[in-house]
C-alpha cells in the first residue's frame, strides 16, 4: 500500500478558509497542483 497524506491547505487572502484533503502525492506537490487547476487568486499553502 502507497503513502497516504493528509492535508491542510490555506490561501494568503482568505484567512478564514482552509481546504483539507487527502491524497498519496508530496501535500506540497498537489498545493502546487491546485493552484493551478483552480480559480484561486493566490497560490495554496501547506499549514
Amino acid at each position: 500500500m502507497s503513502e497516504q497524506y493528509i492535508y491542510i491547505l490555506s490561501l494568503s487572502n482568505q484567512i478564514d478558509l482552509i481546504k483539507v484533503g487527502q491524497t498519496s502525492k508530496n501535500p506540497f506537490i498537489r498545493a502546487n497542483e491546485l493552484s493551478k487547476q483552480t480559480a484561486a487568486t493566490n497560490e495554496y499553502t501547506v499549514e
